[in-house]
């Protein structure tokens, strides 16, 4: 999709803990630029820090008890579309599965805007393409 260079400059801000470039923002918004471009192939190589997730799905439930839903300039909706990209591999499925994500976007679908309640539910149509993942849904 780009050319290996891209990708490569990118990953070097995602994971930079040098001060002076790191901020949990920068870090999100790197995270949601790499979920929304690469396509299933590339989006491995973030399966290395599988912190992400965490942080992802930690985000929107802060998000959550804001008014608008919105934490740290990124909105829920913004959030789980991330997720979302990012659960086009299966590695991936199954990680976000492992992290909780089932009972954070069962809560969006639940009390979200239409919007929020559409994402979600995208999210889970993505990870229950997995048949672990199923298993676990049906539970």
């Amino acid at each position: 999709m780009f050319p290996v260079d891209f990708s490569s400059n990118v990953y070097v801000y995602l994971y930079a803990y040098d001060t002076r470039m790191y901020s949990s923002v920068t870090t999100m918004m790197i995270l949601l630029l790499l979920a929304n471009i690469l396509d299933e192939e590339d989006n491995k190589a973030l399966v290395a820090d599988s912190t992400v997730f965490s942080v992802i799905l930690k985000m929107i439930e802060f998000s959550w008890t804001k008014p608008r839903h919105i934490y740290d300039g990124f909105s829920a909706y913004e959030l789980i579309d991330g997720l979302t990209g990012l659960a086009k591999n299966d590695v991936n499925k199954k990680i976000i599965t492992e992290k909780g994500a089932l009972p954070v976007l069962m809560r969006v679908m639940q009390e979200g805007s239409e919007e929020e309640q559409e994402k979600a539910a995208q999210c889970v149509c993505e990870l229950a393409f997995d048949k672990d993942n199923q298993k676990a849904f049906l539970v």
